[in-house]
């Protein structure tokens, strides 16, 4: 009994944990029995890892050999053997290896990276600077934390809503003058003028007072 391989002369690669399928042709329209031969194994395929005739074409010997994922989940060479009772035996030798996936949107292949294989250690010092970001970029996100000056906030600092308005807030009660007249408490900014006041319950002997305003 005659043996052809279908691919010599070149590698079909197999992406890793993917189905995948190859056409054929045999001598004769009959049953196919379908082994695979691995460095660790020789022998039955996966469930799903079939070889069927092609209905509706040309040839009644035109057969579809349709790989299961199963299959292809070990990295390495692996060899598909389709047997028919009386005619030619067919071999194709593969390589499973990790092909990328599907590109998505942003350019990155789908799935092409495992969870945290991009660590905080991989990326050097300064790797992303002002020159690898659009115009204005890095602004925007320096702006959007809190290394902006506090003295820019000050105006709105007693009564703002952003979390720069209550640093700067807690830092004028901390760090401030404070000045008494009455029952009026005077907060200063840090080394400035007046921030805000609060109001006492009483000039004398005060128990609770207003938020800084």
């Amino acid at each position: 009994m005659a043996i052809k391989y279908l691919n010599d002369g070149f590698v079909t690669l197999l992406k890793k944990d993917t189905a995948g399928a190859i056409l054929y042709q045999v001598g004769t329209h009959e049953g196919q029995t379908i082994l695979k031969a691995t460095t660790g194994n020789f022998g039955a395929v996966n469930a799903g890892t079939t070889a069927a005739q092609v209905t509706g074409a040309d040839s009644d010997v035109l057969y579809r050999l349709t790989i299961n994922a199963a299959d292809t989940a070990n990295l390495g060479p692996v060899i598909f053997e389709s047997k028919g009772a009386t005619d030619t035996t067919y071999v194709w030798g593969m390589v499973v290896a990790e092909l990328p996936g599907m590109v998505a949107a942003s350019g990155i292949p789908v799935g092409g990276f495992v969870n945290d294989a991009i660590t905080a250690n991989a990326i050097a010092t300064d790797a992303i600077g002002a020159a690898e970001l659009a115009t204005g970029a890095v602004t925007e996100i320096v702006t959007a934390i809190l290394v902006a000056d506090l003295a820019g906030y000050e105006a709105t600092g007693p009564t703002g809503t952003r979390l720069a308005d209550m640093i700067v807030a807690n830092r004028a009660e901390l760090a401030g003058a404070m000045t008494l007249s009455g029952t009026t408490l005077t907060v200063h900014k840090v080394g400035g003028g007046a921030m805000g006041s609060h109001t006492l319950d009483s000039a004398t002997m005060p128990r609770t007072r207003t938020g800084l305003a």
